[in-house]
């Protein structure tokens, strides 16, 4: 569960091959009915399978190799 705001779309569409590589299944936003975050959503992104041993990547490796 991710707290955005504003349109997370254009994000949501560039994290895809993430979201796959991780075991994330069914994507969900939800608008957030609070006085004031008028413009806030909860992004759900259930788990559709297991996350593989190589994550998470200790940090060199991210820096190295972000994808």
């Amino acid at each position: 569960i991710a707290w955005k705001r504003g349109d997370p779309g254009e994000e949501l569409a560039a994290a895809q091959r993430a979201i796959r590589a991780l075991g994330g299944g069914n994507l969900e936003v939800r608008p957030v009915v609070v006085p004031g975050l008028l413009d806030h959503s909860l992004v759900i992104i259930s788990s559709a399978g297991d996350v593989p041993a190589d994550y998470p990547r200790d940090p060199a490796a991210r820096q190295r190799r972000p994808w």
